[in-house]
């Protein structure tokens, strides 16, 4: 964006990385579908499935190495039960919550296939921890994204509002804060006015930085509304 130019909302919500939150509650909404994508695979592999009663035979809690010192657990549940005068036994791994339920010698529900009695489901799918993860995991992240996206474009709004209808004043550069990651350099003006207030600008290049040495004077502007903190003219025009 050229110095002076106006811009538009959405070039400030770009350029404040508002594809972030786009990203994020993106992804938020993606696995929200997911748990129903699954539910309807695992409603189709059940299809036909009659419902019966069992009797919990044995409880066991497995631990399974994943790494050189990390453990991790499983919970299954064993269980006897009788299609047209047979018996069959079987078992299912179950989320924590619904082993924690129960004892050996418990009766409980299951359902299995008629053309397969050996195919068993022992723990509703929407009860395992997959599920509820991808649910209210999905769920979380998109309001997570959503909240990003409402801040950048509300301060976008009001950027422009202060470019626009702000009382513009001058302000002294009173310092360089290093805000570098591990990819590029960046860093941020820290700044203060003629009345004390003091704040920073957003990230700037190495190069871009080398402009406002400290002690050099910059332009802010203050929110009519004001809704906003100050923000230096910098941020929004160049």
């Amino acid at each position: 964006m050229m110095s002076g130019q106006t811009p538009t909302r959405f070039s400030l919500f770009r350029r404040n990385n508002g594809w972030f939150g786009v990203l994020v509650s993106a992804v938020g909404l993606l696995l929200f579908l997911a748990s129903f994508m699954a539910a309807l695979l695992v409603e189709g592999s059940q299809e036909g499935a009659v419902d019966t009663q069992a009797t919990v035979s044995r409880l066991m809690e497995l631990e399974h190495r994943t790494g050189i010192k990390k453990r991790d657990k499983s919970w299954a549940v064993y269980v006897n039960y009788t299609v047209e005068g047979q018996s069959y036994s079987g078992s299912e791994s179950v989320s924590r919550t619904f082993f924690d339920q129960l004892m050996e010698g418990d009766t409980l529900p299951i359902s299995y296939l008629p053309e397969s009695p050996e195919t068993i489901w022992i723990e509703h799918y929407s009860s395992k921890e997959w599920f509820s993860w991808l649910r209210y995991g999905g769920l979380a992240i998109l309001a997570l994204g959503a909240y990003l996206i409402r801040g950048v474009w509300s301060y976008a709004g009001g950027a422009i509002r202060m470019l626009q209808s702000g009382e513009r004043v001058a302000a002294r550069v009173t310092g360089v804060k290093d805000v570098s990651g591990s990819r590029e350099k960046a860093y941020r003006l820290l700044w203060e006015d003629g009345e004390g207030a003091t704040g920073q600008t957003l990230n700037l290049s190495e190069a871009r930085k080398a402009r406002y040495p400290v002690g050099s004077e910059i332009e802010i502007m203050r929110d009519p509304a004001k809704k906003m903190r100050p923000i230096w003219v910098g941020d929004v025009t160049s």
